[in-house]
């Protein structure tokens, strides 16, 4: 597993916005910057839709006021039309949470956050997640010891953990 202090690996990341699918490597996106990613297992699935990235989105403001987070991206192994549309079902502008694709779930195989959940019809896709990347180097991660658990990766606690952090 990725360690905190290691370079995030590179990787390309897709999102469909205004008609448009689009790429996004590691590099554009996290040099310069510090970037909290929320990794969830499936959009539109019961514990990501229901408990995990809604708390992220009245909070936007304040990991950006309290944390010192230039970006909020959530990333999940599905195409970017399926991220586009649950965008838009939870009210998400694409300005204040990035929506994008982990495509194979590739980002989350190579640091070693893959789960396979072939079992339930779901394939391989990542492990629940937080990271902070700065300038392209992990800063902190918390991985949920299950895909079905939010406790460290809750919105609550990251805020606490980037809250200390800046």
């Amino acid at each position: 597993m990725i360690k905190v202090g290691q370079t995030i690996p590179d990787a390309t990341f897709f999102r469909f916005v205004d008609g448009e699918v689009t790429r996004t490597d590691a590099q554009e996106l996290f040099a310069g910057r510090k970037v909290l990613v929320i990794g969830v297992v499936g959009a539109f699935t019961p514990v990501c839709g229901v408990s995990h990235l809604p708390e992220y989105i009245p909070l936007v403001e304040a990991f950006q006021e309290h944390g010192d987070v230039d970006r909020i991206v959530c990333l999940c192994a599905a195409d970017p039309f399926v991220m586009a549309a649950w965008a838009n079902e939870l009210g998400i502008n694409h300005d204040r949470i990035a929506m994008l694709t982990d495509n194979n779930a590739d980002f989350a195989e190579t640091c070693g956050l893959a789960v396979d959940l072939g079992g339930i019809g779901l394939a391989r896709r990542s492990n629940r997640y937080s990271m902070v990347v700065r300038d392209r180097v992990l800063e902190s991660l918390t991985v949920e010891e299950t895909p079905y658990d939010v406790d460290v990766t809750s919105a609550g606690n990251m805020l606490d953990t980037v809250s200390r952090a800046a």
